[in-house]
This record gives C-alpha cells, structure tokens and sequence, in this order.
C-alpha cells in the first residue's frame, strides 16, 4: 500500500543499518535543543522533546506510514512524523498534531494508512482524528474508561476493550455493537483473524475474527500459567498464539488453541527481576510487573518486553533465550511498541503509580525515546548447550 503523506512533505521511511539501539553509531539530533538529543543512557537513540506533560499510556505506529502516536494522562493525543536520515545519522520526529480528550487517554490506534488516529479516554469516549484536515469527531461512549483500541484492515472496524466489562465494534459509518466479557478488559492485541483479549480476575478470550460470528470468543477461560494479574500481551506475528505479561514479573508463551487444563502447551518465564546481596550475604529479590510487549513484525519469534524496572529486553521464543538486553535504568516502561516496518522501536518511560503516590520523590517525568532497531538487533540466538529450557527460571 503506498503511503501518501496527509501533512503535504516529504516523507523518510526508516531504513535498516546505519545506527543501531544496542550499539554502533548512536542516532544524533540534527539540531540539539530542538530536535531532542542523544541517550547513551539509554542505549536507545532519540528522545522526543516535550513528548508528553504526564504519564503516557499508549503508543501505536501507523503501518503504513512514519507517523507515531501517544495517548496520555494529561488529556492529550499527540502525533509525530518519525524521519531517518543515514549519513550522518540522525533521528527526528516533526509534532503534526495535538487533539484533547476530557479526559487523560488511555489508548491510541491508527488506521493502517495512517490518515486517520483513533482514541479512547477515561471516561469512555473514542473519537477519531482525521490526520489531514485535523477535525476529529466522537464515534461513541463506553460507560467506563477505553483501556485499548485496534483497528482491523480488513473489516474496517476498530475494536475496543473498556473497563466497563465490554468490547466494541465501531464502523465508520457509524454503527456498533458491544459484546459483553463480564470483567474489565486490560490488555487486547489483534493479528487478524484472532482477536485476544485480558480481564480482570485472568479472563482470557479468543475471537476468530473471520469466522460467521467474530464477535463471539471460541474460546475463553483462565490465562495458562500465570498466578497473578495480566497487565499486557502481545499475539505472535503469524497469529498462531501469544505472549502475555503479569504483576509478577513472569511472562507465558503459549500456542494456540489453549489447551482445557490451561497449563500444558507453553511455558512461562521469570522477566524484570533484580537481586541483591545484603549485608550479611543474604540474598533477595526486587520483582517489577511487565509493563508491555510487542512482537517484532519481520523477526516472527523475536519479542520485547519493557518492564517497572526501566529495563528492554529483546526474547527468542523458539529458542527460549534473551537476544538483546538495554539496562534498567530507574524510571518505569509504560508501553513498547515497534513501527510496521521493524526498523524502529519507541519506549515511553514515566511514572507508573504501582506503589501508589510518592512518599517524597517528585514523579518520574514522562519521555518518548526511539531507536534504530537493525537485523542483528532482533536475529534469533540460539540458547547454549545444556542450557536451560526457558529465557529465565520458572
């Protein structure tokens, strides 16, 4: 699909080579002050300036186009044309538009053609933006918050997932339908035709989105082989099963169809975990919840996760080992998210809130940070011999 630009300039698509996120030549602002500045703290290339005045939520790259999206939870909606230049390399990402919710914003979702973004807000309503004219109108409520949206191509529906116990099905024309789940969705990923979807209390449902009925799950249950709260999940590249991410720092990977005992079929593994040795020797554990995980769209088995911990780590799931790993740096993940292409990555880091308000410490300040991501930064790596049989123990 060609991409025509709804902004009028010329467009850079992201190449592969050049600069890379885990080492090589870092990405260098074109004019610093202006275009943001280089990370090496982050191993990562580019932050964006004033990304964002509180917490973002979400982030979402159009498919199709160079144009990255973050809701967040100070009530705005920003979008960014993302330009790549090879010599010198430089990394920049041009403000195209601003829209505010009433509220803080929650999830953010493009069409694949990337002229038009779609948001859901705290207090349930989804609007979409048109990219060229800058005019957006609200497509409807839910009754609560719109925790995710995913737009599906070739049904010309987004999809949304609400804390008031429900998923959505909008047209542009301006029909809908709600489907009721029974709990609170918290995380929901779409690799056409399956749609997967996380609730609270560990509801897992499956929708086959190609089937006579798509907006019935055929499937649903309990999510395999994790004990505590699912927070993210991301469906593998071929659609064929998913991995998904909990409080307790523990990540599943799992096939599909789900078998009925919900524990054999995959495996899980310990993620975003750091232990210390106290004085006196004594050893002990600092466990942070996964924040979020996406699929690299051209390495199908390679994954990232980002954790509370402030740490990115690349995963091989076939080979059941770590590929690549940025240091924790302090300051939480809050979403992961690579562009269509798997040319770019961009991390949010900012406050979480999982420990509740700051007992003294100011809140962490919110920032988008981009990197080159090249074909040796996502090439599996065979586990060693007489290694383990999973990423980290179980």
């Amino acid at each position: 699909m060609a991409f025509v630009n709804p902004f009028g300039q010329p467009a850079q698509r992201p190449a592969a080579g050049g600069f890379g996120v885990f080492g090589g030549q870092q990405a260098k602002a074109a004019a610093p002050g202006a275009d943001g500045q280089a990370t090496d703290k982050y191993s990562l290339a580019y932050e964006i300036p004033q990304a964002a005045g509180d917490t973002v939520m979400s982030l979402s790259f159009a498919k199709t186009a160079p144009l990255l999206a973050a809701g967040c939870w100070d009530m705005c909606v920003r979008v960014w044309e993302i330009q790549v230049q090879i010599q010198p390399p430089a990394l920049n990402a041009i403000p195209r538009r601003e829209h505010r919710h009433q509220a803080p914003v929650l999830s953010v979702a493009f069409k694949d053609d990337g002229t038009a973004l779609f948001s859901g807000s705290c207090d349930g309503e989804v609007k979409a933006l048109d990219l060229q004219s800058g005019n957006a109108v609200t497509l409807g409520k839910h009754e609560r918050g719109v925790r995710h949206l995913c737009w599906v191509e070739k049904l010309q529906v987004l999809i949304s997932g609400g804390w008031d116990k429900r998923l959505g099905f909008w047209q542009l024309t301006g029909a809908k339908e709600f489907v009721d789940l029974g709990e609170r969705v918290y995380a929901m990923d779409v690799k056409f035709p399956l749609l997967l979807v996380a609730t609270a209390e560990r509801g897992l449902y499956c929708f086959d989105l190609s089937s006579p009925n798509p907006k019935q799950p055929v499937t649903q249950g309990l999510m395999p082989q994790l004990r505590f709260q699912t927070r993210c999940l991301s469906v593998f590249t071929d659609g064929k099963g998913f991995v998904a991410g909990s409080m307790e720092g523990r990540c599943c990977v799992f096939s599909l169809p789900v078998p009925p005992n919900n524990q054999s079929g995959g495996f899980a593994f310990k993620a975003h975990r750091h232990q210390f040795v106290q004085q006196g020797g004594s050893k002990s554990e600092v466990v942070y919840g996964v924040a979020a995980i996406d699929f690299h769209p051209q390495s199908p088995g390679v994954f990232a996760t980002g954790g509370g911990d402030g740490g990115i780590i690349f995963w091989d799931k076939e080979n059941k080992s770590r590929v690549r790993q940025l240091d924790a740096v302090g300051i939480p993940v809050t979403c992961v998210k690579f562009n269509g292409e798997g040319t770019l990555i961009a991390v949010a880091f900012g406050e979480d809130w999982v420990k509740g308000p700051p007992i003294s410490a100011a809140p962490q300040a919110p920032k988008i940070v981009l990197g080159v991501v090249t074909p040796a930064d996502v090439a599996p790596k065979p586990k060693p011999a007489n290694s383990g049989t999973s990423p980290g123990r179980r």
